[in-house]
C-alpha cells in the first residue's frame, strides 16, 4: 500500500509479509542523503522536516517488538 504523506514523502507499506513481518518504506522525491527530520544542513542533499526518522524508527520497533 502507498500513502502519500505530503506532496514530496510516500510511505509503502508490506504487510502480508510472513510471519506477520512488516516492511514500511519512506520515499522522499528528489531527496538527498541527509536525515529526515534533522534540521542540521549536513551538505548531503535535500531533505524534509514532514516526517522525523527516529521517531519513525522508535514507533516502528515499538509496534513490532520481538518476543524472547
Amino acid at each position: 500500500m502507498i500513502d502519500q504523506v505530503d506532496q514530496s514523502v510516500e510511505r509503502t507499506t508490506h504487510s502480508s509479509c510472513d510471519q506477520g513481518a512488516e516492511v514500511v518504506a519512506y520515499t522522499m522525491e528528489d531527496g538527498g542523503h541527509a536525515w529526515p527530520g534533522t534540521t542540521v544542513d549536513q551538505g548531503a542533499g535535500a531533505t524534509t522536516s514532514q516526517i522525523n526518522a527516529p521517531k519513525l524508527m522508535w514507533e516502528f520497533f515499538a509496534a513490532h517488538s520481538k518476543e524472547g
